[in-house]
């Protein structure tokens, strides 16, 4: 596999956009927008926790007729001149996530 460029790295858990709802104990986060598609908190906590806590390279797909899916929300990453959908975080050449759910999950603040 080849490599655009590469950088490491490591995250701090974040929870993006979501809608709220107040409980008792104060307000508790519900729904995790991603791509314009809205998730349950719950079905996605586990995968960003686990991926907060990885190293990441930030890679470009290149291998042709295949794509990969990001390991919280599914998107489909594959080779594109869009670095959206043709470029990710990734560890090992195996594991994916999005930038999106970089951006919001694992690197708060890395644009």
């Amino acid at each position: 596999m080849s490599y655009l460029f590469s950088m490491t790295f490591s995250g701090n858990l974040s929870l993006g956009s979501a809608r709220s709802q107040s409980s008792s104990g104060g307000t508790v986060q519900t729904t995790i927008l991603i791509h314009g598609q809205v998730w349950e908190r719950q079905d996605l906590i586990e995968e960003i926790k686990w991926c907060a806590a990885q190293n990441w390279e930030l890679r470009m797909f290149v291998t042709a007729d295949e794509h990969a899916h990001c390991r919280i929300c599914w998107w489909s990453i594959g080779v594109s001149e869009d670095p959206e959908v043709g470029m990710g975080p990734c560890i090992g050449g195996t594991t994916w996530i999005c930038k999106e759910c970089y951006r919001h999950f694992v690197s708060p603040g890395m644009g």
